[in-house]
């Protein structure tokens, strides 16, 4: 599968007639500064040669290959890091369906821009795959590798379908499709011979793949419940008695009152469907990037149990349909009921589910 990677700006290397953008050096004064100041993960790191030398006010000597950054144009290698919370914490984020040949598309987006501004700044064919130290490498093919001039940088968005929100993980699944489309919409922007030559060779082996593709994000419009597909397979999913009161009063109070998930909204859908068929009962987007399916029981051992391995298998849709890693945080899975057992919250925890209570009294 190919791969889009998340690379911090960098304007280290910035020379020559070619006009390159960065990445071959340490960052400039004032760009270090930024990215320690602005929270980037690794550059704000105490232990990071950078966040020390912006410490001591740009004094003593200047760090020296201090990230996958400052490395990436000379090496054509870069991590795809850890994970920096919850239970995988320190754990290495290794991608699980990345292979030798597939296509590796680098993105940035410059300090003063917001995240639909990410450009495209070079492809990078992988020649192997590299496990060592707490890193997973990505080693790339320099004669099959191109770094793309400024005067060709296209948006990283104008080739994805979704939403334009990255979120965690250094890391995003590509499709063959989307690569196509890329590099025949960059090809005739090359100016340089050897540019165009390595980009006709990606252009290709993308075209020549054939790989598995992924179904993309589904851009779900409110659905009409007397449609007859719609009303049949709500009545697959609720039984021929169709859905309780209950059960709709609380999922009602959900949607409405997100907060007390301690979700901040972008986006929200009822009875969202999957392109499996699945319907889950809540859908939300949050302002950060999250995909939150939430998986609405009542009470009672067997209906939360029930309910926690559909949480499961929601959660991995969720992650399919928008391209995430299926271990990736920023899929999450929820279970709310009125009661839920100790024996379900346990087996909900150890399967990463968050768990969420709210008794009938709470709801009037």
């Amino acid at each position: 599968m190919n791969i889009a990677l998340k690379c911090t700006f960098n304007d280290g290397g910035r020379a020559g007639a070619n006009g390159v953008l960065g990445f071959a050096g340490t960052c400039s004064n004032e760009n270090m500064r930024i990215n320690v100041e602005r929270g980037r993960v690794w550059c704000s790191q105490p232990e990071n040669g950078c966040r020390k030398f912006v410490d001591r006010g740009f004094k003593g000597p200047r760090p020296e290959s201090p990230c996958y950054e400052s490395r990436l144009f000379l090496d054509w290698k870069f991590a795809t890091g850890v994970y920096h919370s919850g239970r995988r914490r320190g754990e290495i984020d290794k991608p699980r369906n990345v292979e030798r040949g597939d296509l590796a598309l680098l993105t940035t987006r410059r300090p003063d821009s917001d995240e639909s501004s990410r450009l495209i700044i070079g492809v990078m064919r992988i020649q192997g795959l590299e496990e060592h130290g707490d890193s997973y490498w990505l080693m790339g093919d320099p004669r099959n590798s191109l770094r793309v001039p400024e005067d060709a940088l296209l948006p990283y968005w104008r080739f994805r379908k979704g939403i334009q929100i990255w979120g965690t993980h250094l890391y995003r699944y590509v499709e063959d499709e989307e690569v196509t489309t890329y590099l025949s919409e960059l090809l005739p922007m090359l100016k340089r011979p050897a540019d165009r030559s390595v980009a006709e060779r990606l252009l290709g082996l993308a075209k020549e793949a054939g790989r598995l593709q992924l179904p993309p994000p589904v851009e779900i419009e409110l659905e009409d419940p007397d449609e007859p597909q719609v009303a049949g397979e709500l009545t697959r999913k609720y039984g021929s008695g169709g859905e309780s009161e209950a059960h709709r009063k609380l999922k009602r109070f959900i949607f409405e009152n997100p907060q007390h998930l301690g979700l901040e909204v972008a986006r929200k859908w009822e009875e969202f469907r999957f392109e499996s068929g699945d319907r889950v009962d809540l859908m939300f987007e949050t302002t950060s990037g999250d995909i939150v399916p939430v998986e609405i029981e009542l009470e009672g051992e067997d209906n939360t149990r029930v309910g926690a391995f559909q949480a499961i298998k929601y959660r991995a849709l969720a992650a399919a349909t928008n391209r995430l890693p299926l271990e990736s945080p920023s899929a999450r899975g929820v279970l709310v009921a009125h009661r839920v057992p100790e024996s379900v919250k346990r087996f909900c925890h150890a399967y990463g589910i968050e768990v969420f209570e709210f008794g009938r009294e709470l709801l009037g």
